[in-house]
């Protein structure tokens, strides 16, 4: 979806659901859409071009590169509905993504990171998650660490995440949560898309990389046949036993909101990330065969594109669910759910049913 936002006095279109509305957005979505979060203090905060930039000192890295220590972010509104900005010394947490992807090639844009490099020398400028209110501000009273949230708020914090404060007596409405228990939650659900990446893998692996195939596409976003919770029939629950209840309603939950991959997958064999977009471009309406010479001369010795779904867990963490759509030709694809189980710590494929075939 675009959004029209105003950057370095002139309007640009950057395509990005960040951008879609100022709504409200869970804390989990959050945590899917962002490239960086950390825990941080604004050490810096420069003006390049009427446009304020902020540097901030990394205390402790939840998502992303952990060996970065200072990172930069455009903190100044975009739009009439942006909350984004930096106070100096300002300690919280912060949800970023990288500008430079969201921005096409523009002179003018082109002119700021020139204007803008003694204050970062060349690093990549990031912004704040959902129009800047993925920055989270902590406040420490008697010592420990709280982050305020409202009960209107455009962050919604899940329930498990309990109000520990009270703060003004007059706003039953306002509350405040332990900086602790957010960094724990963050910190669990960043483990946990890592290890849909092992279940991913294991599936890419086992059903798609196997005897001559030794490279594969993987499209982007996340996709696929998805069961509404506990609305599989009689005959497909049977076929994919041991698959649990809570492995199924957690996969219908997930896949609620969909996982832009990124190199994050440990093949056998090499693969390519593409967008579904580029690939459906390649199939003229009526015409696959000509489609699927487009693809192997694009894509040579592939063994056709594989769709994933997000993954659904039980709750021990050791049973797992997945849909695929997997083409290779003309005539020649299919689509699967897959259950999974951990054992010895590594993720084997268990069963898996078809959901259509050409």
């Amino acid at each position: 979806m675009l959004r029209q936002i105003a950057l370095l006095a002139i309007v640009l279109v950057f395509a990005s659901p960040c951008f879609a509305d100022a709504g409200t957005m869970k804390l989990e979505d959050m945590i899917v859409r962002s490239q960086f979060i950390v825990q941080g203090k604004v050490s810096n905060v420069k003006v390049v071009d009427g446009k304020k930039l902020a540097e901030l000192e990394v205390v402790r890295t939840l998502k992303g590169d952990p060996g970065v220590k200072k990172l930069f972010y455009w903190a100044c509104p975009t739009w009439v509905c942006d909350v984004s900005g930096a106070t100096l010394n300002e300690e919280g947490i912060y949800f970023l993504f990288d500008l430079s992807k969201e921005v096409p090639e523009n002179k003018f844009y082109t002119r700021f990171l020139k204007r803008a490099y003694p204050f970062t020398k060349g690093a990549t400028i990031y912004m704040l998650q959902h129009s800047g209110r993925g920055r989270l501000r902590t406040k420490y009273v008697d010592g420990a660490g709280y982050l305020y949230v409202h009960k209107f708020s455009d962050v919604v914090f899940p329930a498990s995440i309990e109000i520990a404060r009270r703060p003004e007596p007059k706003d039953p409405d306002l509350g405040m949560v332990r900086l602790d228990d957010v960094l724990s939650f963050i910190t669990n659900e960043v483990k946990t898309v890592d290890e849909e990446y092992e279940v991913l893998s294991a599936v890419v692996n086992e059903a798609y990389l196997s005897g001559d195939a030794k490279s594969i596409v993987i499209t982007n976003p996340t996709c696929c046949k998805v069961p509404d919770e506990g609305r599989l029939d009689p005959w497909t629950m049977q076929q994919l036993s041991p698959l649990s209840s809570d492995t199924l309603d957690d996969h219908a939950a997930r896949n609620k909101l969909s996982l832009t991959f990124a190199k994050q997958f440990k093949l056998k064999g090499t693969y390519q990330i593409v967008p579904y977009d580029d690939v459906k471009k390649m199939f003229p309406p009526g015409m696959p065969e000509e489609g699927w010479k487009v693809f192997y001369k694009k894509y040579p010795g592939t063994n056709g594109y594989i769709r994933l779904s997000r993954v659904g867990f039980n709750k021990a963490r050791d049973q797992a669910m997945v849909s695929t759509g997997w083409m290779r030709g003309a005539l020649y694809g299919e689509g699967h759910y897959v259950v999974l189980a951990k054992q010895n710590g590594t993720w084997k494929v268990l069963t898996k049913v078809g959901t259509w075939m050409v």
